[in-house]
Order: C-alpha cells, then sequence, then structure tokens
C-alpha cells in the first residue's frame, strides 16, 4: 500500500527544506569567510535532484564543496556539526 502525502505534508517538508538551506548558507558562510546570502543564492542554482543532499550531514558536506567552488572560494573539509 502506497504512503499518501497531503499537501499539508508537502508544505512542511519545503518549509523544513527552506530552513535547512538557511541554516546551511549561514555555517558554510562562516567557513568560507563569505555572506550567507552568497551562499544561499550559489545554492538556489544547485540541481533540484541535488537538494536531496540537505537531508544529511555528509550531503552537507557535499553541497559545501559544490557552493565553495561555484563561488571560486577556498572550501574544503566542511563538516556539520552533529548532535
Amino acid at each position: 500500500m502506497p504512503i499518501e502525502c497531503s499537501c499539508h505534508d508537502v508544505g512542511i517538508a519545503k518549509r523544513a527544506q527552506f530552513l535547512a538551506a538557511r541554516q546551511f548558507s549561514r555555517e558554510v558562510a562562516a567557513a568560507l569567510a563569505v555572506e550567507a546570502e552568497r551562499v544561499f543564492d550559489a545554492l538556489t542554482y544547485v540541481p533540484e535532484g541535488m537538494l536531496t543532499l540537505l537531508h544529511s550531514p555528509e550531503g552537507w558536506s557535499a553541497l559545501a564543496d559544490h557552493t565553495s567552488a561555484k563561488l571560486g572560494a577556498a572550501g574544503g573539509g566542511y563538516e556539520p556539526l552533529r548532535h
């Protein structure tokens, strides 16, 4: 039996992804010594299929590498804090 997803659930998932992207932008910006807005703007050009990387710490590291390359910033080695 397939799992059904209501419009409300989709809205919550999209909001959670947006909030994760904002937090990602702040953390990566601090690591790269650039403005968070620049990181978020670069993230908006990431192919939609890559945004699922926001769901895991390993994905955040991969997105950080991708974003730092797009910004021409020295990146490398960003690891999000794990609780």
